[in-house]
């Protein structure tokens, strides 16, 4: 189980997906098994969790649902030994809890920034000969001028002191990218434009009903164009 406290301060990409890696028996498999492995299982074979609704993939077994990591309080990994509510994973089970208000007023601004010009030249690349299938050559292909910016605010307190709180998390990313082609017919160069965009929108409301009882209602949303 990983705590917000502890998630502030390790190293992590963008999606909550990024943390789990920290836990035992789970590595990043990309290549070999499609995603993240739990204890050398598949990718597809997790389940995926999320304030309690279940977002895994139905086609793919993967995560189907983008969380930002500046909106997780808790993220827990089970290995085994998971209790029949969660049935139908022969992985593991990912679990995700967004972050809810307190008694005071807290909030963040923050930003995010990466792109082309954060990187090094590219590398020269091995290929086959357009005109001559037996021959290699090396070529460098121009870089992609590109850049992905994403601003985001956090913000929670009380309803009603001790008995109701909110939270609510935006986080947009934007990601346009250019590349420039030279044509081999005519020798013209030209330039194509990407852009993509991600609305990462995180609320939720939690209210302590009796001493026994809380109830949360919460809604996560991460459309993309």
């Amino acid at each position: 189980s990983l705590r917000d406290e502890a998630i502030a301060k390790m190293p992590k990409g963008r999606d909550f997906t990024s943390l789990v890696t920290q836990a035992p028996g789970v590595n990043a498999e990309n290549a070999k098994l499609g995603g993240i492995s739990i204890d050398g299982a598949s990718a597809g074979e997790n389940r995926y969790i999320i304030d309690g609704a279940e977002t895994t993939n139905l086609q793919s077994g993967l995560s189907g649902k983008t969380l930002i990591t500046d909106f997780v309080d808790e993220v827990q990994v089970k290995s085994s030994g998971y209790t029949a509510e969660f049935g139908g994973a022969t992985g593991g089970v990912i679990s995700a809890v967004t972050r809810s208000g307190t008694n005071a007023f807290r909030g963040d601004l923050f930003t995010y920034y990466s792109g082309s010009s954060l990187n090094s030249d590219p590398r020269p690349s091995l290929r086959l000969v357009p005109s001559n299938s037996n021959a290699m050559e090396y070529v460098t292909y121009a870089k992609d001028e590109e850049h992905t910016l994403e601003p985001g605010l956090t913000l929670g307190g009380p309803i009603k002191k001790d008995k109701a709180w909110f939270f609510i998390g935006y986080n947009p990313s934007f990601r346009p990218l250019d590349r420039t082609v030279t044509s081999r017919a005519d020798g013209i160069a030209r330039t194509k434009t990407q852009k993509f965009t991600r609305q990462n929108l995180t609320a939720n409301i939690t209210s302590q009903l009796s001493d026994k009882t809380r109830a949360r209602l919460a809604f996560t949303s991460s459309g993309s164009k």
